[in-house]
């Protein structure tokens, strides 16, 4: 058995009284070196100290270290002003204190009428605030008894920063459970990973083991299976066999014998089988929600009409003047066949006709039958292909978030089966992106009398979130599906290139496409050299640094994003005098001019993950109390403003993975492909990365890389249920439980 790591020990958290002095050292990564005035004594500090203003009364909680060379260290872990707080940074406390009705407006008005006295006056007097103009009695007593409770975070962020745990998660867990959360912790400590509080599995296992938990005890066993289908998630799958679950047990549970945490598994199954939020069937496990999602969308699937809908044969004379198109055979067969059915799919490669098919079926529905415009939806799963959506079909269309109307009071899509989408037609683009909880939305929302085409390509990567939808419909077989094969862009070797791909063939440089290839463990910074190189010398000849964009299958590494980014950031947007910065939480500098990623859905401002967007204005005139807003990014349908806190979900994005580039297009892209992403490479994802490029592609491979992508095929299926639950016409229901809704 292993032996314990000291560094992971329960730490003994101390309270100081203090003020930042001065920063002597700052890693580009946010962590600092300090000297603070401590119970007032000078002490070194150390931590992520960006954001504690200096030489202000602090709250120091945080612990002490002797480091070999320089002594006595205090680490610190968080800060807060201490009460009683004034003026404007009352008002930001009060403001960013998540109190439900308290937004900044009224924390200004309660500040200037308490002043200093206002934290005390809330929690004591609800009478003397129900005084002010539009606050009610009721209100003000909600306030009261959330800022009683509030008193008690203090307790619940010093304990949970002995295991080093964001002082955040006590908010977030006090915003859920009040005054409760401690005890709700105490009681389980695994709930930090089942509620996705943003503490990963080993940190509440260290929780636990500290508090006393067995080492095989039946609830960290739990905790292990539980954590094992998550991870799958993540991976796509929406499901685990038995022995893929125990396997991740053994490797969680390294301090344990492997052969011990078999047996104790195997000796727990039927207990296992019974946990409330676990669904198990013939061998195969997952976690209630997702089964839950996969028997919902297969209902809705299956209860949509079926019949034909005996639309007017397509008067094709009349329909190729009017669109100045000659329709091959395929693409009559998928016109026709998404006229008469009311669910239907058209999937098919680059040069293939879909956006033929889609501009002769909105001309023939609006012209031809008299459909009015604003009753046929146009979505996407993103900005930049509804955007591109849009330019191609020169109708509106949105994002499948926007069209069923996120609203964050809810936490929920406000379109559903009793508020469906009102709509004559319903027609999705890039359908492979879309993943099980945001089709299953999709499909509840869809109302029996509405024809649904849905429109992509089943040979690119899958969605990054759980399922395989696109191609799980399809393999079904219970609907129309119209496969388009012939390339109509012959003269285009971006399409010949991918053309090659599915037929497992591989690609040869041409006019469009150049293939540069290395020896087997070529130097990777002489690699990333010339791909810089290749960048400066297009732009130098014309073209813009926005219609160039590098994608990679990784994110860590020299040819990751994280290698590439900060070098490309530097030739495309270099720091310029007088020019703004912004840092965000976690020490990350954006310049005006950046392009950045949004890395997590963020419902409240209507941006998603993977969108793309660039800085066009830093706002470092606010005053540091007024930290909303400070960063303003352009996305491609609005102008969106972010805290030092929020733009932790962005990242500079001028690489990005080939994951986050689906359902974009770029005029020209670089696409390094090397055996650092040995896991990756499959035929699917150089398809994928491939076909994102309009007009060029420069591919940067090793020796046999790509034969090696072509070989492995599209990669192994994804473990999901879809296909079954469509095929089956009864499924059960019982014993399941709703998904969270901070998790949909």
């Amino acid at each position: 058995m292993p032996s314990p790591d000291p560094t992971k020990e329960k730490r003994s958290i101390k309270t100081l009284d203090g003020q930042l002095l001065k920063i002597r050292y700052r890693h580009p990564n946010g962590w600092c070196i300090g000297q603070a005035l401590l119970d007032n004594a000078s002490e070194t500090v150390v931590g992520e100290l960006i954001e504690i203003p200096l030489r202000k009364p602090q709250i120091f909680y945080g612990y002490w270290e002797t480091h070999p060379k320089y002594g006595p260290q205090f680490h610190v872990q968080a800060a807060r002003s201490p009460e009683p707080l004034a003026g404007p940074g009352m008002v930001r406390y009060l403001a960013t204190a998540r109190c439900p009705h308290l937004g900044p407006k009224t924390a200004k008005k309660l500040a200037e009428a308490f002043d200093a006295e206002t934290l005390q006056i809330l929690r004591t007097d609800p009478e003397r605030v129900a005084v002010l103009p539009g606050v009610s009695l009721d209100r003000a007593r909600q306030w009261q008894q959330f800022f009683v409770d509030q008193q008690g975070a203090d307790d619940i962020i010093v304990w949970l920063l002995q295991w080093d745990i964001d002082p955040a998660v006590a908010r977030r867990l006090y915003a859920d459970y009040g005054a409760g959360a401690m005890e709700r912790v105490r009681a389980n400590p695994y709930t930090l990973t089942q509620d996705t509080w943003g503490v990963g599995f080993r940190t509440a296992d260290r929780m636990a083991v500290s508090m006393g938990w067995g080492p095989l005890s039946p609830e960290r066993l739990e905790a292990v299976w539980r954590f094992g289908l998550e991870t799958a998630l993540n991976q796509g799958d929406c499901y685990q066999t038995t022995d893929q679950l125990t396997e991740q047990g053994v490797a969680l549970l390294d301090d344990q014998d492997g052969e011990a945490v078999r047996k104790a598994l195997a000796d727990i199954r039927e207990r296992l089988g019974r946990l409330p939020d676990v669904v198990s069937d013939n061998d195969r496990w997952r976690l209630n929600w997702v089964h839950r999602l996969e028997v919902r969308l297969a209902t809705a699937l299956r209860n949509h009409p079926t019949a034909q809908t005996n639309a007017a044969p397509v008067d094709w004379a009349w329909l190729e003047t009017q669109t100045g198109v000659t329709y091959a055979g395929a693409q009559r067969d998928g016109l026709a066949g998404a006229l008469n059915a009311p669910f239907s799919i058209i999937t098919g490669g680059p040069g293939t006709g879909k956006t033929t098919i889609l501009n002769g079926l909105l001309a023939w529905l609006i012209r031809r039958e008299g459909v009015r415009p604003n009753r046929i939806a146009l979505a996407a799963p993103t900005a930049r292909a509804a955007q591109r959506m849009t330019a191609l079909t020169g109708h509106d269309a949105q994002t499948i978030h926007r069209l069923l109307n996120w609203s964050p009071a809810e936490r929920g899509f406000t379109k559903t089966a009793d508020n469906p989408v009102e709509a004559d037609w319903l027609i999705i683009d890039e359908v492979s992106m879309v993943d099980l909880p945001l089709a299953h939305a999709l499909w509840q929302a869809t109302a029996p009398t509405t024809q649904v085409l849905w429109i992509g390509d089943e040979h690119q990567l899958p969605s990054v979130g759980p399922g395989s939808i696109l191609k799980d419909v399809i393999q079904s077989g219970r609907f129309p599906v119209f496969r388009l094969t012939q390339n109509f862009r012959s003269t285009s070797g971006i399409t010949v290139a991918a053309h090659d791909l599915l037929a497992n063939r591989v690609p040869k440089s041409n006019a469009d496409v150049t293939i540069v290839r290395y020896d087997k463990g070529v130097d990777k910074r002489g690699v990333q050299q010339e791909l810089v190189e290749q960048i400066r010398q297009l732009h130098q000849h014309g073209t813009p640094w926005d219609a160039i964009q590098v994608l990679t299958p990784i994110r860590r590494g020299l040819l990751g994003t994280d290698g590439l980014n900060p070098l490309l950031r530097d030739l495309m947007n270099p720091e310029r005098s007088g020019q703004p910065q912004f840092t965000a939480k976690g020490g990350l500098v954006f310049r005006e001019g950046d392009r950045l990623m949004q890395t997590k859905n963020a419902y409240s401002k209507n941006v998603f993950n993977g969108d793309m967007g660039v800085v066009v204005a830093i706002r470092p005139d606010l005053a540091e109390d007024d930290d909303d807003d400070r960063l303003w990014v352009q996305f491609p349908d609005q102008t969106v403003g972010f805290s030092t806190d929020e733009a932790q979900m962005l990242r500079l994005a001028y690489a990005t993975t080939v994951h986050k580039s689906q359902g974009s297009e770029y005029p020209i892209v670089l696409f390094p492909l090397f055996y650092d992403a040995y896991v990756m490479l499959h035929r699917n994802l150089v398809y994928t990365a491939l076909t994102r490029a309009k007009e060029r592609l420069w591919l940067y491979t090793e020796a046999a890389a790509l034969w090696l992508a072509l070989q492995r095929g599209d990669g192994a299926e994804r473990q999901t249920g879809l296909v079954e639950a469509l095929t089956i016409e009864n499924h059960s229901s019982e014993n399941m439980v709703e998904r969270p809704a901070s998790q949909r």
